[in-house]
């Protein structure tokens, strides 16, 4: 009801206004996501439990392709010491950042970032999941994984000194720095 109230308040006030297909846009948005649920909560209910986790992975895979795809806009967007939004990014304000946009509240820097998290192996690691550079046992460095190619193993995504890129798992992000560990974030 509100939002027919708003919606007639708006067009009244700004017939031409641009937030008029907004407001539709938003509604049909919502409307799709509560019925693409609705779909995968009654598929869910009519198969077994094998077919349930199945449905599950596939959420699980479309959410982390959709992070990539959302990360990989950011591609050559230049580094900003402690930058956190789309004007700049440091590495973890742009990991931060990337997750936020799906329901992720990452801590602001590497060292709490790598606390949340399961831990997995370079053979595990797949798009989606955080890489953690550091030396000794600090952290200093955050990357998403963002593949497995063929022919040039895990590649991750991560605002390096020379602005968002795509590099091997063991690009040295610093001199001296070596991945220290992989976590899984989205499950």
């Amino acid at each position: 009801m509100f939002h027919l109230f708003l919606s007639l308040f708006i067009s009244f006030t700004y017939p031409n206004s641009n937030a008029i297909k907004h407001l539709k846009n938003t509604e049909i948005l919502k409307d799709s996501v509560k019925a693409q649920r609705k779909i995968e909560v009654e598929q869910a209910a009519a198969c077994g439990e094998d077919d349930s986790e199945k449905l599950k992975v596939n959420r699980i895979i479309a959410r982390q392709d959709s992070i990539i795809t959302f990360a990989s806009q950011y591609l050559g967007l230049r580094y900003v010491w402690g930058g956190t939004q789309p004007t700049g990014f440091d590495c973890s304000g742009y990991a931060m950042y990337v997750y936020k946009k799906f329901g992720y509240n990452l801590p602001r820097v590497s060292g709490a970032q790598v606390q949340l998290g399961k831990e997995v192996t370079e053979k595990e690691a797949q798009a989606g999941d955080l890489a953690y550079y550091g030396y000794g046992g600090y952290y200093s460095h955050t990357a998403i994984v963002y593949d497995r190619d063929p022919k040039l193993g895990v590649r991750v995504i991560h605002a390096t000194l020379w602005g968002v890129a795509i590099t091997n798992l063991h690009f040295d992000p610093y001199s001296g720095h070596k991945l220290l560990n992989l976590k899984r974030i989205i499950e």
